[in-house]
């Protein structure tokens, strides 16, 4: 292929491009015609071309292949297998089709469908291997937005043993976490959707605060704690949080044996007004309840720095209003 910096040259055929396509010139007889530098043979013969015009010497066109002649007919001279393998040096114009190696980055056409992020709950722990995805409302509505089906409910049901569980956000949906046996005990850190608890026999634990969980309590030697720490090396701490995350409401069914319910403001600074009854707790800075039908013990959680405003009742024995 030819850059047109190179001159053409006695006895090459003259290429012109058509229509995209280069090809050789032939007389009205079918002979090729061909370079000269004899400016005289030209004058008489169709199939002579010099090799200069009033320009100067002529150079091939850019882009334009290199035939070369086998005797009986050209051929398009191409870059060897040999010459591949030994990576000799090629010419290239600049307008070859582009090749992608990987890493580059995309862009999308105007057809391309819209993609459009979503929100998914990752669970992990439980002794699973990996991790389990879960996502509602994949599907947009005529309009486009997204709609979450209330009908679909996670559900997750523990075993026998002293269970500990991390609520970090919970689905748009309902969902659904049922303890089982064993002393359990489970944080509820922020929710979008419902979440109901269900506690089985044992003495279970309720956590309800945005620091609710386990946390490394062991020497850390100037690193950071672990987002999920082993519980042999950990405590389970409901403290310096607030309810703020509390989007959705969370029913806390009590089973057998003593169940407890700890909700934490002591990381509020704000002063949140609130109300906490037998039944329920409302406001805090949450926008969901907090709805409890056990009649164990529940405990809210305040500082005496930075108070909340309680409404309390004083008649109810199992609530607790605790300043710390």
């Amino acid at each position: 292929m030819c850059i047109r910096d190179r001159l053409v040259s006695e006895n090459q055929p003259v290429v012109d491009a058509q229509g995209g396509q280069y090809l050789i010139r032939t007389t009205s007889d079918g002979e090729t015609v061909r370079y000269t530098d004899v400016e005289a043979d030209a004058l008489d013969n169709d199939a002579l071309i010099f090799w200069q015009n009033s320009k100067g010497p002529i150079l091939h066109k850019r882009g334009e292949p290199i035939f070369v002649e086998t005797g009986v007919e050209f051929i398009v001279k191409t870059v060897t297998a040999s010459q591949q393998d030994d990576l000799t040096a090629q010419r290239y114009l600049g307008n070859e089709a582009l090749i992608y190696f990987g890493g580059e980055q995309a862009y999308n056409s105007g057809s391309d469908a819209i993609l459009e992020e979503q929100v998914v709950t990752r669970i992990s722990g439980l002794g699973i291997p990996g991790d389990i995805f879960y996502t509602n409302g994949i599907f947009p509505n005529a309009e486009g937005n997204r709609v979450v089906d209330q009908d679909d409910t996670f559900e997750i049901k523990l075993g026998l043993g002293d269970d500990t569980f991390t609520l970090n956000f919970t689905p748009s949906s309902p969902f659904t976490l049922n303890t089982g046996a064993g002393n359990d005990r489970v944080a509820v850190r922020a929710t979008v959707g419902q979440t109901t608890l269900n506690l089985g026999s044992g003495d279970d634990l309720v956590a309800v605060g945005s620091q609710a969980g386990l946390w490394e309590t062991n020497t850390l030697n100037g690193r950071r704690p672990s987002f999920e720490p082993a519980p042999d090396a950990s405590e389970f701490i409901n403290y310096l949080g607030n309810v703020n995350a509390i989007n959705g409401s969370v029913l806390v069914k009590g089973g057998q044996g003593l169940d407890r319910v700890m909700i934490d403001e002591t990381g509020e600074t704000g002063g949140n007004t609130g109300e906490l009854t037998g039944s329920s707790l409302t406001g805090f800075g949450a926008a969901g309840a907090i709805i409890y039908n056990n009649k164990d013990a529940v405990e809210f959680l305040d500082t005496v720095e930075f108070p909340d405003t309680v409404e309390f009742p004083d008649t109810v024995e199992f609530l607790s209003l605790i300043h710390i």
